[in-house]
Order: structure tokens, then sequence, then C-alpha cells
């Protein structure tokens, strides 16, 4: 039962990958709504300057996430499909991954979401630019909009 349930899930994750957007554009349809428009909004999403005042944005990298294949709510990260990704886009070492994933759960404790990850990921010297570009990737259309005229 276990297995299947692990399967359904990976078929899950591969049919909500492929749609017409990349993860982060299909996840403001998602969470904001297919209309969504307010650029100030997408502009602190593009610039990852995104904060807690935004409605729906806990829930919106939660989703960006899981397109991403780093997080599953159930589970929890995926720390080394980050950390692969990282060291593909040029992350000396990759040990620096776990050790970001593991203060961000200490300082944020058992109600920690991808969107503090994130920002924690962000945070770290480390990390910090990498992780921009791994994300960027994930979605390069949409980080190429102009939402901040």
């Amino acid at each position: 039962m276990k297995h299947l349930l692990q399967l359904f899930g990976l078929i899950l994750m591969a049919h909500l990958s492929k749609s017409d957007y990349g993860g982060f554009q299909s996840c403001v349809y998602e969470e904001f709504g297919k209309s969504f428009d307010d650029k100030s909004v997408l502009c602190k999403i593009i610039q990852f300057n995104a904060d807690k005042s935004i409605p729906q944005i806990i829930e919106y990298y939660s989703c960006a996430f899981t397109r991403m294949e780093y997080y599953w709510d159930r589970k929890g990260m995926y720390v080394d499909s980050i950390k692969k990704d990282m060291v593909k886009a040029g992350l000396a070492n990759g040990d620096d991954v776990p050790r970001v994933i593991s203060e961000c759960e200490q300082k944020h404790g058992s109600d920690v979401k991808p969107y503090d990850y994130m920002n924690c990921l962000l945070s770290d010297a480390k990390t910090k630019d990498l992780f921009k570009k791994v994300m960027i990737s994930h979605d390069e259309a949409f980080f190429k909009q102009n939402f901040c005229n």
C-alpha cells in the first residue's frame, strides 16, 4: 500500500508539472487566481522580496516548491533534490544546502514552510546567488516578465 501511494504521488507530481506554464506562473494562477495581475506582488516575487504580508504567499511558495520537486506537504523538504540542482548550478560545497536547511528548521521549528526555507537559502552568503539562479531556471519565462514598471 505504501508503495502504491508513493507511485500515485509521483504520477500526480508529473501530471502537475506538465502545464502550459512553468511552476511559478502556474502557482500564481493556482493560488491567486487566473486573472491575478497585481504587478507590485508579482514584482516582489521575481525580485525575491515577497513577504508574509501578501495574502496567500505562504501557499504560493508551497506550490512553487512542490512544482520544483523540492517539497511535499506530507514529507517536507527534499534536501537532496535542492542540493543536486545547486551543485549542478555551481555550488562548490553541496553540504551547505543541508546545513542551511537544518539551521532553518532549528530557527522556525516544526511549522517551517517552503517560504521560510526559501528565505533561509536566500539569506545565506554561500547559497543565496545560486539558489536564485536555480529558482529562475525552473521558470525562466516567468522571471523574465517585466512586472516592476
